[in-house]
């Protein structure tokens, strides 16, 4: 099994090969960054990439090993190739056994080790479906099923008569694990968003756990970017100068079922290259609890080659300050127009070099070095017409 990796640190892509291995790796609400990462990793695209980090002690030996000590971005590691299946931890509320959600596939593409700390940079695939029923007609749970089908320990609060000062639970964050079933597991869709049945059933599987069921979190999903110019859903990442692109981002609210208002979310885009600038209001309110956001923007003409990041994120109003419910970041190249403007630029030397010869055949006035320098100036003017000044918008 091979996976096409896209360049999102300046190198060039790699072609990772599954190495025949799966793990569990968790992510639970002691902190509202561990709470992202799970809405983070159902709301990017397949190909897109996060990081998890982890410490020491809650990662299992079996895993820990395959790291070298202060290995940066280390593409060799053992665990590259290993496929993960990114779940939400819900080890919360002590008064009930800690309870593992699996929500997203993904792949091991570089480790990190650094002191006590391991870094995993992964490239997400494919979404978790807890819709899938067994032959008896009933929803295969798969917070049990994850548990039989691992060979480590995973997270679970020790007997009391065991607690100490290090802590009240036994287990491991990262588990070494066999595959989940592949009816459980959704290719990521953009043109027909099939996807999104298994993306809710992530959300509302997600939203019975202590830190969700309160409703301060809503999930989104980046279905594509279409471009507008041609009308096509855009293919790969790259964005061509020029063009207007829109992007739609699917928001759902899970396991509700009043028609209580809900918070104020709202979802903001932005981006660090000033050669793309928004056509539409960049800022949207969330006022449903599900519905499709579309935001459209545009590449400047005169853009340049260049790698490009479009950030999304989700806040809520908290007060007087914004909570982030999910951060994310897409990664696109910009393609400059370059080739299509030198053409411009010949066909406008050329109309107006036409005019000119015109003009010297009727009076009777060219040469072979009149006709040189007044096709080189009409060029060159050309040019200047097609390459013009930087354009502001």
């Amino acid at each position: 099994m091979k996976i096409h990796s896209y360049n999102w640190t300046g190198r060039k892509p790699k072609n990772i090969e599954h190495n025949g291995k799966y793990w569990t790796f968790c992510s639970s609400g002691a902190s509202p960054l561990y709470l992202e990462n799970v809405v983070r990793a159902l709301a990017l695209p397949s190909g897109e990439t996060l990081q998890f980090r982890y410490e020491h002690k809650i990662m299992s030996r079996e895993f820990s090993k395959l790291f070298k000590d202060n290995a940066i971005d280390d593409w060799k590691s053992e665990a590259v190739g290993s496929l993960v299946y990114l779940s939400y931890l819900d080890n919360r509320d002590t008064s009930k056994p800690p309870e593992i959600y699996p929500v997203r596939e993904a792949m091991i593409m570089a480790t990190t080790k650094l002191g006590t700390s391991y870094i995993i940079t992964l490239q997400l695939r494919r979404f978790i479906n807890w819709s899938v029923k067994n032959p008896d007609q009933k929803h295969i749970d798969l917070r049990q099923l994850i548990k039989e089908k691992s060979h480590t320990q995973l997270p679970d609060w020790k007997p009391e008569s065991q607690l100490d000062e290090n802590g009240n639970y036994i287990g491991y964050w990262t588990a070494e694990t066999e595959p989940l079933p592949e009816e459980n597991l959704e290719d990521f869709s953009p043109e027909t968003s099939k996807h999104v049945l298994a993306f809710e059933s992530c959300v509302n599987a997600v939203s019975n756990g202590t830190d969700f069921k309160n409703g301060g979190y809503i999930f989104c999903n980046v279905l594509g970017i279409e471009d507008i110019t041609t009308g096509n859903r855009l293919k790969g990442d790259v964005l061509i100068a020029g063009r207007s692109y829109q992007i739609s981002v699917y928001h759902y609210l899970g396991n509700d079922s009043t028609h209580n208002p809900i918070d104020k979310f709202y979802l903001e885009l932005d981006s660090e290259n000033e050669d793309l600038y928004f056509v539409s209001s960049n800022k949207i309110l969330i006022e449903a609890r599900y519905d499709i956001v579309n935001i459209i923007f545009r590449i400047k003409e005169d853009a340049k080659d260049a790698q490009m990041g479009l950030n999304f994120r989700i806040k809520k109003k908290d007060g007087v300050d914004d909570a982030y419910i999910v951060r994310g970041r897409l990664h696109h190249k910009i393609r400059s127009n370059y080739f299509r403007r030198l053409v411009f630029s010949f066909i406008i030397g050329g109309g107006l070099f036409g005019t000119q010869i015109v003009t010297l055949i009727a009076t009777n006035k060219y040469s072979f070095w009149i006709f040189l320098i007044s096709g080189l100036l009409s060029w060159i003017a050309g040019l200047g017409a097609a390459f013009q000044f930087r354009t502001k918008m």
